[in-house]
C-alpha cells in the first residue's frame, strides 16, 4: 500500500533519524518481531496439509478441503483491507491486531472439538496470517530507506522461504506421534513475545484525525468488491475437480462472478475511489506490474509444490 503524502512526509523522517542514529537493538527487535510473526504466518500455510489425516480421524470431519482453504480464503480477502487500515489507524495497531487474530485462531484450532470449530478458527487465523504478511512488507518500507530494502526484504523472503519448506514436516511429525494440536499451540508463546515487541519498540507515527475522520478514510466499497470476489473465486476452485466437476454450474458462477467482481473492483479503484486501497499508478508503472506479477506467481508455484495433498480415502 502507498501511503498519503502526510503519512509518507512523516515516515521519512523517521527514516532520516534512524539512518542519523544507526540502527540500533530496537530496530533489529522490531525486524526479530516481523520475522517471528511471519513465519508462524508462513507456516501455518503449508504445514496443515500433513497432518490432515490424523485431524480427520480424530474429529470425524469430511469436509477436510476447507481446513487448508479457509486459511487461505480469510487471509487472501483481509490483506488488501489490512494495508487500509494501516493507513488510517496506523502501522502498530493494525499489526497488534492481525497478531492478537492469528493467536485466537490459533487458540481456536487447538482447542477444537469438532471440524466445524477447526475450519472457524482457521478462517480467523488466517484473517490475522494475511495481515501479518501485509504489514511486515509496510513496517520494512517504513523503516528502511529504499537503497537498503532489498536487504531486509531478502530476510523477510528467506524466513517464509524457509517456513513454508519445513511446515509439512513440522505437520507431519507433530501428527504422526498424537500432538496436533501442539501446532497451533505453539504460535501462543511466540505471538505473545512479537506483540510484546511490537508495543514496546515500533514506535511509527501515527495518522492525524479523529476516529469518524479515519473510519472515512477506508475504502470501504473497495474492500467489500475485492472481498466478494475473492471468496467467490476461492469457493469454485476449491469445490472444483472434488465435490462438483470443472463443467459444472456451481463451479462456473461463482467463477465467472468473482473474476467480474475482481474487474469491477479494479475499475472501481482506478476511477471512483477517493482513498484507493490499490492506487492505479501502482499498476501503470512497469516495473512495479512486473514485481507483482512476480509476487503473484512464486507464491502460486510454490504452494503448489509445497502444498501437493494426496486425495484422502475417508472411510473403510
Amino acid at each position: 500500500m502507498v501511503s498519503n503524502q502526510s503519512f509518507t512526509s512523516l515516515a521519512q523522517g523517521a527514516n532520516n533519524n534512524d539512518n542519523n542514529k544507526g540502527k540500533g537493538l530496537a530496530f533489529w527487535l522490531i525486524i526479530l518481531s516481523l520475522c517471528m510473526t511471519l513465519f508462524l504466518s508462513a507456516l501455518e500455510m503449508t504445514s496443515v496439509s500433513n497432518a490432515l489425516p490424523t485431524i480427520i480421524q480424530e474429529l470425524h470431519g469430511v469436509d477436510y478441503v476447507w481446513v487448508g482453504s479457509a486459511y487461505v480464503l480469510a487471509s487472501t480477502s483481509f490483506l488488501p483491507a489490512s494495508g487500509g487500515f494501516a493507513e488510517a489507524f496506523g502501522r502498530r495497531i493494525t499489526m497488534l491486531i492481525a497478531v492478537g487474530l492469528f493467536t485466537l485462531g490459533s487458540a481456536l484450532c487447538g482447542a477444537a472439538q469438532d471440524m466445524n470449530m477447526l475450519i472457524g478458527g482457521r478462517a480467523v487465523q488466517g484473517m490475522g496470517g494475511g495481515g501479518i504478511l501485509s504489514i511486515t512488507s509496510i513496517i520494512v518500507s517504513d523503516l528502511v530507506p529504499l537503497k537498503e530494502r532489498g536487504l531486509y526484504n531478502g530476510l523477510i523472503g528467506l524466513t517464509w522461504g524457509f517456513a513454508t519448506a519445513i511446515g509439512p514436516l513440522v505437520g507431519g511429525a507433530l501428527a504422526q506421534n498424537g500432538h496436533w494440536r501442539w501446532l497451533f499451540y505453539l504460535n501462543l508463546p511466540i505471538c505473545g513475545v512479537a506483540s510484546a515487541l511490537v508495543l514496546a519498540f515500533l514506535h511509527l507515527p501515527t495518522p492525524a484525525g479523529t476516529l469518524r475522520e479515519k473510519v472515512l478514510r477506508i475504502d470501504w466499497v473497495g474492500i467489500a468488491l475485492s472481498t466478494l470476489s475473492t471468496v467467490s473465486c476461492v469457493i469454485a476452485l476449491t469445490w472444483a475437480g472434488i465435490r462438483y466437476p470443472w463443467s459444472s454450474a456451481k463451479i462456473l458462477v461463482p467463477l465467472i462472478l468473482g473474476l467480474f467482481g475482481l474487474a469491477i473492483f479494479l475499475l472501481y479503484e482506478a476511477t471512483l475511489a477517493r482513498n484507493p486501497i490499490v492506487p492505479p499508478k501502482l499498476l501503470a508503472n512497469r516495473t512495479s506490474l512486473s514485481g507483482y506479477l512476480q509476487t503473484f506467481l512464486t507464491p502460486v508455484v510454490s504452494l503448489s509444490a509445497l502444498c501437493k495433498l494426496e486425495p484422502l480415502t475417508l472411510g473403510p
